[in-house]
């Protein structure tokens, strides 16, 4: 199935979905699995820590590391249960850069959809905060599923 969609021009060979690790992060993976079997791809489970403080001590920043596995672990697992090939990428940005991150992994696993949950902030603080999915939505060239 991929060599007839790269022969036909398509290179985008995966399902990104970024996660977060709240309570809605299940209800994201569920949408990015059933994606995945319809298309017969495989999922890329994205988990980026926002670094919130310069200058804390190694113990902490392994922690936050080990953290961030974990919440991708467990996600790949949940994807895995559905019958869907998945595996993680994990990375670290900076207060504000969380979506450039999400989106420069979806671009380097060729990512043919992204899929990503919002928070529930409402209008008023989404503007103000801004958030990861609107973000995304004006760094990524690809389309975005967001989950509510």
């Amino acid at each position: 199935l991929q060599a007839a969609r790269r022969r036909q021009g398509d290179m985008s060979d995966t399902v990104v979905v970024a996660v977060d690790g709240s309570a809605h992060t299940d209800k994201v993976l569920d949408a990015a699995a059933a994606y995945a079997r319809q298309t017969e791809l495989p999922v890329v489970v994205v988990h980026v820590r926002e670094l919130e403080g310069v200058g804390k001590a190694g113990a902490v920043w392994r922690e936050e590391r080990e953290e961030t596995a974990e919440i991708a672990a467990r996600a790949v697992e949940h994807v895995k249960a559905q019958g869907v090939v998945a595996d993680a990428v994990t990375a670290s940005a900076g207060i504000g850069h969380v979506a450039r991150a999400v989106a420069d992994i979806a671009r380097d696993r060729q990512a043919r959809i992204v899929v990503v949950g919002t928070r529930g902030h409402g209008q008023i603080a989404g503007l103000l905060l801004g958030s990861t999915a609107t973000k995304l939505l004006h760094l990524m060239d690809r389309p975005i599923l967001v989950v509510p």
